[in-house]
């Protein structure tokens, strides 16, 4: 209420907006108080402040600062909305806290907001991140190589989302129906893939030194025994994807440089980490021709190295994020935990906080097919097409891409829940629900595949069923 002159208004003498400032902070505090209890509030500012006067009949001079909902969220999102949406990047701290006065020289640059400028500056490639070395230059969350960088990608602007859901909404049929895939065919439909009929199972196959601490009850040889299967189109992945009507491309994941064994050395160089994004961007481009990507991958002994991963990104401890694998005993699992424990000590030691930026972590953490799958979900989010996850390995990639790029959330669809502890919790920082939980343990892409039958199976019935005029 400004009616009051704001020279008789203590704080407004010399700062006649001070109460405007004040009342923000009031509704910044409820927003606190509202989340501490699980409530989420929304401050709506679609509305031009005299039509909301207007319609709440406010006498000239009490001014609107916005519309607030207070209510239970249906999603908790793990990255800011401005970001994800591709509207916006987070600053570091030093870019942002100023000390005495504003600089003469070097002055910050103003604050990027991508949604006026819709074609910012390529992303510079990083420098090599130093093997088990702190790296020399700051690893922040928003910058990926080149060759996989998306500067221009968006998450489906509001109206697409909302014709998305009307689409279902209008089916002869009570609204959400489906239920989960429902929801996964209006993200799709938001994208603009209402066409889409078909896709590709992209396998990536790698080594992992870890094997040789007995952390997986299969030899490494199994890898290569797989990729070979697949390449037949024998694999059970490619036998899957062969019945989803899916195409098979599978490659191996190599690292050129060097790759430790994660509890003495880091898991790949920092040459290593930039070109297999880029290979996988480039591959996940490719792949996007097809229509949907499905990812998968084969490497014995990647449920550790996925293990680390996550607790690395999650800043979590060993024992809340290593599992079985498969076939291991209580032995085998003691062991495992043991090698994610000595790698995260490690790795915590050398490079501090930066082990949760996503870089750094596939270089202190990480494995070759990781880093590939990576770049994968980053070229087929860049050509505008849903990648399918399966299990917890090619959700750690998925969630390294949104690190990269938090844009990249939008074109993600999780195609099930496997057996692995550290899966869940993966899913959660994606804001991800998944179609199928079937207790899966193959790997090799088949819960991606069965969930892309599905998946595009419900297109298909979004598009043939009847509907109601409104």
């Amino acid at each position: 209420d400004r009616r009051a002159a704001a020279a008789g208004v203590l704080g407004r003498a010399s700062f006649p907006d001070a109460d405007l400032w004040s009342c923000a902070c009031a509704i910044q505090n409820i927003w606190l108080a509202a989340r501490a209890a699980g409530l989420g509030l929304g401050w709506v500012t679609l509305f031009q402040p005299a039509d909301l006067a207007g319609l709440l009949g406010l006498p000239d001079g009490v001014q609107t600062l916005g519309w607030l909902c207070l209510g239970w969220p249906d999603e908790r999102p793990p990255e800011p909305g401005l970001e994800r949406a591709g509207w916006s990047r987070r600053l570091s701290l030093e870019q942002v806290v100023l000390a005495e006065r504003w600089p003469a020289e070097q002055p910050p640059a103003p604050p990027p907001s991508y949604l006026l400028d819709p074609a910012p500056p390529d992303t510079a490639l990083p420098d090599p991140v130093p093997q088990d070395t702190a790296p020399s230059y700051p690893v922040p969350q928003d910058t990926a190589p080149t060759e996989a960088a998306l500067p221009g990608l968006r998450a489906p602007a509001g109206p697409a989302v909302v014709a998305a859901r009307d689409s279902g909404d209008r089916l002869l049929s009570a609204p959400g129906s489906l239920g989960v895939l429902d929801a996964a065919v209006n993200r799709v439909l938001a994208l603009g893939n209402s066409g889409l009929d078909g896709g590709s199972l992209v396998l990536v196959a790698a080594e992992h030194p870890v094997t040789v601490h007995r952390i997986s009850a299969y030899p490494a040889s199994v890898t290569a025994d797989v990729l070979a299967a697949t390449e037949a189109g024998q694999s059970l992945g490619a036998s899957a994807a062969r019945a989803a009507g899916l195409s098979v491309r599978s490659v191996r994941a190599v690292a050129e440089d060097r790759q430790g064994d994660l509890v003495t050395a880091g898991g790949l160089s920092g040459a290593d980490v930039t070109r297999l994004l880029a290979e996988g961007a480039g591959l996940g481009r490719v792949a996007a021709t097809d229509g949907l990507v499905c990812l998968g991958e084969v490497a014995v002994g990647n449920t550790t190295v996925a293990a680390a991963l996550v607790a690395g990104l999650l800043r979590l401890p060993a024992e809340q994020v290593v599992g079985l694998g498969v076939g291991a005993d209580a032995a085998m699992l003691e062991r495992k935990r043991t090698a994610v424990a000595q790698a995260l000590d490690r790795a915590r030691a050398t490079h501090g906080e930066r082990v949760a930026e996503p870089l750094t972590a596939l270089a202190a953490l990480g494995g070759p097919e990781f880093a590939m799958l990576a770049g994968v979900v980053l070229g087929a989010a860049g050509a505008g097409v849903p990648v399918m996850l399966d299990g917890c390995a090619t959700g750690v990639a998925a969630l390294l891409a949104v690190r990269l790029e938090p844009a990249v959330q939008a074109y993600l669809v999780a195609g099930q829940r496997s057996r692995e502890r550290a899966h869940p919790l993966v899913l959660t920082e994606l804001g991800l629900e998944p179609l199928l939980e079937l207790r899966l343990r193959a790997g090799e892409g088949v819960g991606a595949c069965l969930a892309a039958q599905l998946l595009l199976t419900g297109l298909r019935v979004r598009r043939g069923a009847g509907r109601v005029d409104r």
